[in-house]
């Protein structure tokens, strides 16, 4: 499903907004929406909240928002990222 996610992701002309909050995302799945995330220069809004994304899905998460000057808002509450995870993403 994550890839299908990741796929729909690419081909949008434009995405500002991405909730994908209460879905059972896990660290590949997560993986997968973070490289289909990379196209997308002008996200501003990501919810992520109440999935199963640990350290390891923090660090894909971290990867593709490194380019993301117009992110407003993050949200990755109750899920596992530790924090080793939060410390990947702020940085």
């Amino acid at each position: 499903m994550s890839n299908c996610i990741r796929d729909g992701i690419i081909h949008k002309n434009e995405l500002r907004t991405l909730d994908l909050g209460e879905n059972g995302i896990s660290d590949d799945g997560i993986n997968a929406i973070a490289q289909g995330l990379k196209t997308h220069v002008r996200l501003h809004m990501l919810f992520i909240d109440n999935n199963e994304i640990t350290e390891k899905g923090a660090a894909a998460i971290a990867e593709c928002l490194k380019n993301k000057q117009d992110l407003r808002v993050l949200n990755l509450d109750n899920n596992s990222i530790g924090p080793g995870g939060a410390k990947l993403i702020a940085e």
